[in-house]
């Protein structure tokens, strides 16, 4: 690795690793839990498909999908609080890629999921009525549909499937309707996590005409 992107790699590792404390305590909610979950998991996959004999261009996936994620924890709309440090180790980490350095790259996204895999929030962060026409994805980034409906009174909410553009094709379930759950739905500025696992094909077969 060139001087230079080696002293950008050990400053943002230095940067994250700092973190750990301040974030562990704030305690854990189950849906922020599983967020973090999910970002860690997408970091990781990015990280070993970027090693010597790795897939590049699922690498390139997770680590778009990472982005989505990263991008709702830097501003939780639901609680006003702000995470910031993974969206940082994603840039990081997509810029060393595009400067031709892909262990450095990997070296940061290692470091930031195992900083994630040390957080503790207690903080409460549901999605609010203003949320509804944004778009939705699952704990892996993958891109599901758009909310459109939310009740926290009743913890109800529907998001509708299809007519989600992603980078390996299109999306169409007819736009079904699918109901969630409304405290599994994390609030980003642009973006709605559904923090479960769910594939895109799970919810379309679980959806409603």
């Amino acid at each position: 690795m060139a001087p230079r992107l080696w002293r950008t790699a050990a400053a943002a590792a230095l940067l994250l690793a700092g973190a750990v404390q301040a974030r562990a305590q704030t305690g854990a909610d189950g849906a922020l839990a599983a967020l973090d979950a999910g970002l860690a998991a997408r970091m990781q996959a990015a990280a070993r498909n970027l090693a010597p004999g790795g897939d590049r261009l699922e690498a390139t996936r997770a680590l778009d999908a990472a982005r989505r994620l990263a991008r709702v924890e830097h501003g939780l709309a639901g609680c006003g609080l702000s995470f910031g440090e993974p969206l940082q180790a994603v840039e990081a980490a997509r810029h060393a890629l595009q400067m031709g350095d892909p262990a450095g790259a990997a070296t940061v996204l290692r470091q930031e999921s195992g900083a994630l895999a040390q957080a503790r929030r207690t903080a409460v962060c549901r999605a609010t009525p203003a949320a509804v026409g944004k778009l939705v994805v699952n704990a892996r980034g993958e891109r599901l549909g758009r909310l459109t409906a939310l009740d926290p009174a009743s913890g109800a909410a529907t998001l509708k499937t299809g007519g989600v553009v992603d980078l390996f094709g299109f999306l169409d379930a007819g736009n079904a309707s699918v109901a969630v759950r409304a405290d599994r739905l994390v609030e980003g500025r642009r973006l709605v996590v559904l923090a479960e696992d769910v594939t895109p094909a799970e919810l379309i077969r679980s959806a409603r005409p």
